[in-house]
């Protein structure tokens, strides 16, 4: 799966960035496939990078209970 700048577009941080520079985000990104019950951040932890979910699903849980699930097209590690 592709992603292109209309599908950035959708996430409210990337609204109002040109097509041109979108595509230069877009490259400059590493795509990565995680199996299912991948850790991305622990509580507490300090994000180093932006993740952007453009399939599949990720839960954020608290005390072992899912608090909400996030759904494409959506930034990771903003929060």
């Amino acid at each position: 799966m592709s992603v292109t700048p209309s599908d950035l577009r959708q996430v409210p941080l990337f609204a109002k960035i040109t097509d041109e520079h979108l595509g230069q985000l877009l490259d400059a990104c590493e795509r990565r496939e995680l199996p299912k019950g991948t850790v991305l951040f622990e509580p507490g932890a300090i994000p180093d990078k932006l993740l952007v979910l453009y399939d599949g699903e990720i839960a954020l849980s608290e005390g072992g209970q899912d608090r909400f699930r996030i759904r494409p097209v959506a930034p990771i590690g903003e929060l």
